[in-house]
């Protein structure tokens, strides 16, 4: 059975992509930070993070900052 922690969510932001288009970064408990097309919600990927994503920040157009549980931070940057 999954652990409750991980169907709520924790964190969330949104940006636009290199096509301009809108996307939507939330994560969960598991340590994973889910990407999806606005308004479809269909899915494009995921950033892999060791343990609970507490933080997304965007502060340029496709580069995403999380900062997890565990105290690691990330840097991504999508193409």
């Amino acid at each position: 059975m999954e652990d409750e922690r991980d169907e709520r969510v924790v964190s969330m932001d949104g940006t636009y992509d290199a096509d301009e288009k809108p996307v939507l970064l939330f994560s969960r408990g598991d340590g994973v930070v889910r990407v999806h097309d606005l308004p479809s919600l269909k899915k494009r990927g995921d950033i892999l993070c060791y343990d609970e994503v507490k933080t997304i920040s965007i502060r340029s157009r496709g580069v995403v900052f999380t900062g997890d549980a565990s105290g690691e931070v990330r840097v991504a940057k999508w193409t």
